[in-house]
């Protein structure tokens, strides 16, 4: 093959891939009709994700496929802005101790869960518990998004909850923000995996 011939071959492939690119780029005709501005009840909703999770575990919640279903169903104990400033959710207050190992969480009052049940210091704790450090007997890992320095969490009251930490880190109340660590009913965080 010529030096010339390969130049013009190289050109005509080139311009072929440049039109097939491009004409992907093109408007079509869209057969689908505008949509009105009056609300109408009913029809269906389709929602595709890669993966829904297979149970109610919040450590299988970890992308931002699942987040768009999982933050429907849960709500967590401080809400991060996209400033990355804390603001109390659940947990209308906290308070760090100076040694930095111990926080202390004031729930907000007359918060239900979905089956009527109420948010309390009990279920709070508990669900921080399997977080933190997951439940072998039923096949749960402890969760990423807590610190590896959570040491516990018990009830000092019916809004109160104490938490303890290994080591300082400052990081544990903003992970309390992440749809990750959304809190669960009684009945819910009680079910094995299975």
């Amino acid at each position: 093959m010529t030096r010339r011939r390969s130049i013009f071959s190289a050109a005509v492939i080139g311009a072929a891939l440049t039109s097939l690119l491009l004409s992907g780029c093109a408007t079509g005709q869209s057969s689908a009709s505008a949509g009105s501005d009056t609300p109408v009840e009913g029809g269906d909703l389709v929602h595709a994700v890669t993966a829904i999770a297979d149970g109610w575990q919040q450590q299988q919640a970890n992308n931002w496929h699942k987040s768009q279903v999982w933050t429907q169903l849960v709500e967590t104990l401080v809400c991060v802005d996209n400033t990355g400033e804390v603001h109390p959710w659940l947990a209308e207050s906290w308070e760090e101790s100076e040694d930095g190992l111990q926080f202390t969480l004031k729930l907000r009052d007359n918060v239900t869960f979905s089956d009527g049940t109420a948010l309390n210091a009990d279920i709070v704790a508990k669900n921080l518990e399997v977080l933190g450090l997951g439940d072998e007997s039923k096949g749960i890992t402890r969760s990423p998004i807590v610190p590896g320095e959570f040491a516990s969490a018990e009830a000092v009251d019916d809004s109160t909850v104490l938490v303890t930490l290994k080591s300082p880190n400052r990081g544990f109340i903003p992970s309390l923000g992440f749809f990750a660590a959304g809190f669960l009913g009684e009945s819910t965080i009680n079910l094995s995996l299975e």
